[in-house]
């Protein structure tokens, strides 16, 4: 082999070696650029998935909510009817005694007591007592016993027991209706249990 064969040869040797050296640099550098974009791609593809994830899990925990509240507004509303509905159930049934009281002998002295106490308080004047309708059987005695105008009160409106008592000349009035006394201790049981309404 001639000199500038041998010549030629290494400097042949020299390019496809620096060439070579080229090559894997470039290689390198396109493993090291495609590497770079698939983690970016990745990282980028990876943050939707957990903003998706994220968004999933406040709608999940949103609609959770929701029905908790409702299932709770629910259940508190059925308590508070189931509530009512049985104090109603209690004093219907005191109604029933109270009446089944206004048709005993022990009524007329203590519808008596209540007229002279009323008469008390009112003090002089023209006094009217108005009775339930139920004890018209009773009316006539009620008068008699007291010296006093006796009015039965209208079918439809049921004081169910006792009596109130109007006095004409100041314009004052005492209930001392059974009614009256039921409404207010069934406003106090009412206040007393966090059951008003409205």
């Amino acid at each position: 082999m001639s000199k500038v064969d041998e010549k030629l040869a290494r400097f042949s040797n020299d390019i496809m070696s620096d060439l070579g050296e080229e090559r894997n640099m470039i290689l390198k550098e396109v493993e090291e650029r495609e590497k770079k974009a698939y983690e970016t791609k990745e990282l980028e593809l990876l943050t939707q998935a957990y903003e998706k994830i994220q968004l999933a899990l406040l709608k999940i925990d949103k609609e959770k909510n929701e029905l908790m509240s409702k299932t709770l507004v629910e259940n508190r509303t059925r308590l508070f009817h189931k509530r009512l509905e049985l104090i109603d159930d209690i004093f219907n049934q005191a109604v029933e005694r109270l009446q089944t009281f206004a048709k005993s002998e022990a009524y007329m002295p203590h519808l008596l007591h209540l007229i002279e106490e009323g008469r008390h308080i009112l003090g002089v004047g023209n006094l009217e007592v108005f009775l339930n309708y139920s004890d018209h059987s009773i009316k006539d005695q009620v008068s008699e016993a007291t010296g006093l105008k006796v009015v039965l009160e209208s079918k439809h409106v049921n004081l169910v027991g006792g009596c109130k008592i109007y006095n004409r000349t100041s314009q004052k009035v005492i209930d001392y209706s059974f009614a009256n006394e039921l409404e207010a201790l069934r406003e106090d049981f009412l206040h007393k249990c966090n059951l008003e309404v409205g």
